[in-house]
């Protein structure tokens, strides 16, 4: 021990003390904050003045509805612009090297004289990629093909449970510290850097999945809890997809932000990017929020358990053909149209009126763009029965009475003033007057979703903040447990330092 203190003192004097190890780390952690505080009220100069559209497009990196979809800019990468400590681990790899010329001769060079190959940054990979990576630079010679696939995965496998860190005096997991879980099939390859207490995950840190889904942010007994980013990996449904802002006992709960990747689908066709911004249920969107994709599509409204419900907005996007551009503003109930409201179409016409399961059923008024109106009820869309058409833009045509069959046209009568009015006139307008309200108000919800939307984007910037403070002790974790394994796990008995 005496030498031990001799070497110490002689490399950095007077040994510190908890006290004020402490203090010093509590500063460097205000520094981070006031570092992440800065450039979070930076990110929402940016959106103050938005409504609850520009703030969408602007996640988007759109500035227009009817912008091109494949030209949206989503750029955005987690890890991206350093962590709040200045320590940058792993690096860009080859999406940094410049373009290869083509010369023989300076390929060869550029070979014999590159360093080592930069690995990957820890929370940007996962356990599949780095199996599948390791058996892959096996094989790439002539005498790795000797051995088979099974034989370099059974060398890469990790079999057990394994730990590296912090313990309390009941040797639970408690501090810093990494685990890794047994890789298929025996378990399901996860892996945890970060702060533990009482053998669960709490506090800051980063959550590994198997096929490359990762959380990174703030944990509470084991789930996911506070502020974070989930970021899912290229496999399953969401792959690509990303969630920045707040969770309760494992679930997105309260406000926050979710992006949709977007790409090109199995049979090829392209699918546009998304955004939500608002509130969270469960998992699931619920209250206010707005969701809106980068081929123009968008609803600002009421939620309910994912569904659209209560009032809103809907316009059509570029990929819905003939529809594209058409507006519909009022009730909505298990994600379509229903109650009263109003469409407006993309050629100038409208409808005002009730709705059924997303189309125009019962009474209402519909006005085309060229200037015909009609007055009656529909029946999935189509006008079904006695309905009243007049010409708005001129007045030498009268009234008539058009008598449909679902959609088809069967017979014609002159408008009768006193009958007419009293059993079609009336009841349509009426269904068109609740309707107008009922727009009205949809429009007057999107200043709620608008305040929602905010608190999503604070929410999201918090997340990113978290998620920078999660990989700050990652890397912590990593470089306590490459203290433990130095001298083939003595160096921590020669030279122990506190926790």
């Amino acid at each position: 021990m005496g030498k031990g203190g001799g070497l110490g003192g002689g490399r950095g004097g007077a040994k510190k003390s908890k006290e004020d190890k402490a203090v010093e780390v509590e500063q460097k952690r205000l520094q981070r904050e006031q570092k992440r505080a800065q450039s979070r009220s930076d990110e929402q100069k940016k959106v103050g003045d938005l409504d609850v559209l520009g703030m969408a497009r602007h996640e988007l990196g759109i500035a227009q509805p009817n912008a091109d979809p494949k030209a949206a800019s989503m750029n955005w990468k987690h890890g991206e612009g350093g962590n709040g400590d200045g320590d940058e681990e792993g690096g860009g790899g080859a999406a940094d090297e410049e373009e290869d010329d083509g010369g023989g001769f300076l390929s060869f060079v550029k070979w014999l004289t590159a360093g080592p190959k930069v690995p990957p940054k820890v929370w940007e990979t996962f356990r599949r990629e780095e199996i599948e990576n390791y058996v892959s630079e096996r094989r790439s010679s002539l005498i790795g093909k000797m051995w088979p696939e099974t034989f370099y995965f059974k060398q890469m496998r990790n079999p057990k449970l394994r730990y590296w860190g912090d313990r309390d005096i009941y040797q639970q997991r408690e501090g810093r510290g990494v685990c890794v879980w047994p890789d298929p099939p025996k378990g399901g390859g996860e892996s945890y850097y970060g702060l533990w207490r009482a053998d669960l995950p709490n506090g800051y840190g980063v959550f590994r999945w198997f096929t490359g889904d990762v959380y990174m942010g703030q944990w509470s007994n084991g789930v996911e809890q506070g502020f974070g980013v989930y970021r899912y990996g290229p496999y399953g449904e969401f792959a690509g997809d990303r969630y920045e802002g707040t969770y309760y006992g494992g679930n997105r709960q309260g406000t926050g932000c979710y992006v949709y990747a977007g790409g090109v689908d199995e049979d090829g066709k392209f699918v546009p990017g998304g955004v939500f911004l608002g509130e969270w249920l469960k998992g699931r969107m619920h209250g206010c929020g707005i969701l809106s994709y980068t081929d123009g599509e968008y609803y600002v409204g009421a939620w309910k358990y994912d569904k659209k419900e209560g009032l809103g907005v809907y316009v059509w996007g570029m990929g819905s053909g003939s529809v594209a551009g058409d507006k519909f503003e009022g009730h909505f109930l298990h994600g379509t149209c229903h109650g009263c409201g109003r469409t407006m179409f993309n050629d100038g016409g409208w409808h005002k009126g009730t709705y059924h399961s997303g189309k125009m059923h019962g009474w209402g008024v519909m006005q085309t763009s060229d200037g015909w109106e009609y007055t009656g009820q529909w029946d999935r869309d189509e006008m079904h029965g006695d309905v009243v058409c007049n010409y708005v833009f001129g007045f030498n045509v009268e009234k008539q009475v058009q008598i449909y069959d679902h959609g088809t046209l069967t017979d014609r009568r002159k408008y009768d003033t006193a009958k007419d009015w009293a059993q079609i006139d009336s009841l349509g307008l009426e269904s068109a007057r609740d309707g107008e309200t009922a727009a009205m108000e949809a429009r007057e919800k999107m200043t709620a979703v608008t305040i929602s939307a905010k608190r999503a984007k604070q929410s999201q910037l918090l997340g990113r903040d978290s998620m920078e403070e999660g990989i700050y002790y990652l890397k912590a974790a990593l470089k306590y447990k490459t203290y433990l394994l130095q001298w083939m796990g003595l160096r921590k008995y020669v030279y122990p330092i506190d926790a």
